[in-house]
C-alpha cells in the first residue's frame, strides 16, 4: 500500500504503523484477530495487498478533490449518486503476475485481512490483454468476488456479509497516460443513495412495420430451430455475443473494453447466466469500437428507444453477425437518450423477427439512474433477459420477475423498474427467488437453443 500526499494528514507514528500492519501475510477469515485490525478512518475500504496508492479516503464532494494533488477533479467520472467514496489507483502489473502465479490476493477490507481466491474466467474468443476473474473470500461461504484487469485498469466488486464494495476507474480515456496510474474510486454497496425508482423499459420494443419490411423473414427458421428446446434445455447453450459502443463511451471511460468485459463476466457467473437451471454462456467474439464514430453521427442515437435499436442494427446488421458466427449483439451506449427508458431490446421472437440486438445506457441520466458500475451492470443484463424471453413483473403466466423482502424489498432483474441495491443480478426461479408463477430462468432455458442457433440462419 501507498500512501499519497492527498491523503488526509496522519502522524508519523500512525503512519509507520499502517505500513507495517499491511506487511502481514494475508489470513482467511477464521484467523483474524483484533491486532489485524487497521485505522479505518484513514484506510480506503478494499486495500489489494500492497500494490495500493491512496489518495483520498471517505471523499462526500469534489472540494476534498480539490484540495488535494488530483487536477481537475470535476473530469473524473464518479457517479453522483454516492454519499462517500475512496480514491485510489494500483500497481496493475504486479496484481496481474501475482493473480496469475498463484490464484490469489491478500486483500484487507474495513481493516480486516483476507485472502481472495480467484479463477480465471474463459468467455472470449480473442486475446486482448484483458482478463477477467471470479472468486471467493477464503472464509467466507456466501462471498463473491468478480474482478476484470486490464493493463491500466481494474473494474469489479467484492461481496460478503450483505455488502458489496465496488472498483471503478473514473478518469477519461484523455487524460490516461503510460506515466501515471488511473485513478479509481472505491465505494461500498450501502453509500449508494437510493432514489426514486427510474423506469428501465417498457418491455421488449415492438419493430415498426418500415424497419420490418428491411428485416430478413426468420419465421421459418424460428419454428425449425424451436421444435427441440425443450429437449435440450438442461444443456449448455454458448451464445456468441458482439458488445460495441459510441464514440461518447469510448471517450469517456478509462478502457471501455475493461467495463464490457466486467458486465460480462457477471452475466456469466453462478448467480445469473451460468446457474445449474439456466446453463447459458455467453462467448464474446468481438469488442467493436470500429463504427464508434458512425453510431456517434447518426442523429437517432439518443432518440427513441426503436431508433437507438435501429441505428445499432444498421450498422451490425444480420448480415454482420451471420459472418462472423454472432448470435446477440450489445450497444453499451454513451449517451442520455431522450427516452425516459435506460436501454432496449427487440426481444424475442418478436413478430417474424428474431431479436438480436439490445442497448444499455451506460451514463447517468439525471433523475436516478447514475450509470454505477452495479447500474451498468443490471441494465445490461435486463436487456439480455428480454433477448432471451424473460418478461416483467406482473406480465401474465409464468414468466415473471420476482420481489422479496430481506428485509428491505429486492428485486430479480427483470423487474421493470431500476433502483440501486434494490435490483439483483438474478432471475427469477423456484431455485433461488421465485416461485411456480415467477420463473424467468425457465423461459430462458426454453428459448436458449433458439437464440444460440441465430448464427445459423
Amino acid at each position: 500500500m501507498k500512501i499519497k500526499k492527498g491523503m488526509r494528514a496522519l502522524s508519523l507514528l500512525l503512519v509507520m504503523a499502517l505500513l507495517g500492519a499491511i506487511f502481514v501475510p494475508a489470513v482467511s477469515a477464521d484467523e483474524n484477530s483484533n491486532s489485524d485490525q487497521l485505522n479505518k478512518v484513514n484506510n480506503p475500504s478494499v486495500i489489494i495487498g500492497d500494490y495500493t496508492n491512496i489518495y483520498n479516503v471517505g471523499v462526500t464532494d469534489l472540494s476534498t478533490l480539490k484540495a488535494s494533488e488530483i487536477k481537475n477533479p470535476e473530469e473524473l467520472t464518479i457517479p453522483r449518486s454516492l454519499k462517500e467514496y475512496d480514491v485510489v489507483s494500483f500497481e496493475i502489473p504486479s496484481i496481474n503476475s501475482e493473480v496469475k502465479d498463484t490464484s490469489s490476493l491478500p486483500i484487507i477490507i474495513d481493516s480486516t485481512h483476507y485472502t481472495a481466491k480467484l479463477k480465471a474466467a474463459t468467455f472470449e474468443n480473442i486475446d486482448d490483454g484483458i482478463d477477467s476473474y471470479i472468486g471467493y473470500i477464503d472464509g467466507i461461504s456466501d462471498s463473491e468476488i468478480l474482478l476484470t484487469i486490464s493493463d491500466n485498469v481494474i473494474v469489479g466488486s467484492i461481496s460478503l456479509n450483505g455488502e458489496t464494495y465496488y472498483i471503478k476507474p473514473v478518469e477519461p480515456r484523455y487524460r490516461i497516460s503510460k506515466e501515471q496510474p488511473v485513478y479509481h474510486i472505491i465505494y461500498s454497496s450501502k453509500d449508494v443513495l437510493q432514489e426514486k425508482p427510474i423506469k428501465i423499459d417498457d418491455g421488449p420494443v415492438d419493430v415498426l412495420i418500415s424497419d420490418k419490411e428491411t428485416l430478413p423473414d426468420k419465421s421459418n427458421s424460428y419454428s425449425n430451430i424451436n421444435k427441440d428446446s425443450t429437449s435440450k434445455s438442461n444443456q449448455w447453450e454458448t451464445v456468441n455475443i458482439l458488445i460495441a459502443t459510441d464514440n461518447q463511451f469510448y471517450t469517456q471511460e478509462s478502457n471501455w473494453k475493461a467495463t464490457a468485459q466486467d458486465i460480462i463476466n457477471t452475466a456469466n457467473s453462478q448467480n445469473v447466466f451460468g446457474r445449474n437451471d439456466i446453463r447459458v454462456s455467453l462467448c464474446v467474439m468481438k469488442y467493436d469500437d470500429s463504427k464508434r464514430i458512425d453510431l456517434s453521427n447518426d442523429p437517432n442515437i439518443a432518440g427513441t428507444e426503436n431508433e437507438i435499436l435501429t441505428v445499432f442494427k444498421n450498422n451490425y446488421d444480420n448480415s454482420y453477425l451471420n459472418s462472423r458466427a454472432i448470435d446477440i449483439a450489445l450497444y453499451l451506449g454513451g449517451y442520455d437518450s431522450e427516452s425516459d427508458a435506460q436501454g432496449a431490446s427487440w426481444g424475442f421472437g418478436n413478430g417474424n423477427y428474431l431479436g438480436q440486438w439490445a442497448w444499455a445506457q451506460m451514463v447517468a441520466d439525471g433523475v436516478s439512474y447514475w450509470g454505477s458500475v452495479g447500474g451498468r451492470r443490471n441494465i445490461s443484463i435486463h436487456e439480455l433477459g428480454h433477448i432471451f424471453n424473460a418478461h416483467h413483473q406482473n406480465t401474465g403466466g409464468t414468466n415473471n420477475a420476482y420481489e422479496w423482502w430481506d428485509p428491505l424489498p429486492k428485486h430479480t432483474v427483470m423487474w421493470s423498474y431500476f433502483i440501486e441495491g434494490v435490483n439483483m443480478n438474478e432471475f427469477s426461479s423456484p431455485n433461488y427467488h421465485g416461485d411456480a408463477t415467477h420463473d424467468n430462468a425457465l423461459a430462458i432455458k426454453d428459448a436458449k437453443s433458439t437464440v444460440a442457433g441465430y448464427k445459423y440462419n
